[in-house]
């Protein structure tokens, strides 16, 4: 069984399908990267597994259990580094990453 599963993950911005029909399983261990040209929806597709965007429409499983995009157990499994990532001076590394 899968460790995390995304079907069908989509996002529409007006008539652009920034997102279509995303659909990938990861296993224990794996690493998943994405790769494309601009407009591939790369940047889409882990904003709104991330929840900083809402996707339109698909389906996320931790394990069994179906859970809504941007879940908590679903963000502790995503490394996400912005094309223009902000960063503030005052916090330590372990304080700028991921808190419930």
């Amino acid at each position: 069984m899968a460790l995390l599963t995304v079907e069908d993950l989509s996002k529409k911005y007006n008539d652009f399908a920034g997102l279509r029909s995303l659909d990938f399983s990861l296993e224990e261990g794996e690493i998943l990267g994405l790769v494309g040209p601009n407009g591939a929806g790369k940047s889409t597709s882990i904003k709104s597994l991330l929840g900083l965007i809402e996707a339109d429409h698909g389906h996320v499983w931790f394990g069994p259990e179906r859970l809504p995009i941007a879940y908590p157990e679903v963000k502790r499994l995503i490394g996400y580094i912005p094309e223009f990532p902000i960063l503030y001076s005052d916090l330590t590394v372990r304080e700028h990453r991921y808190q419930e």
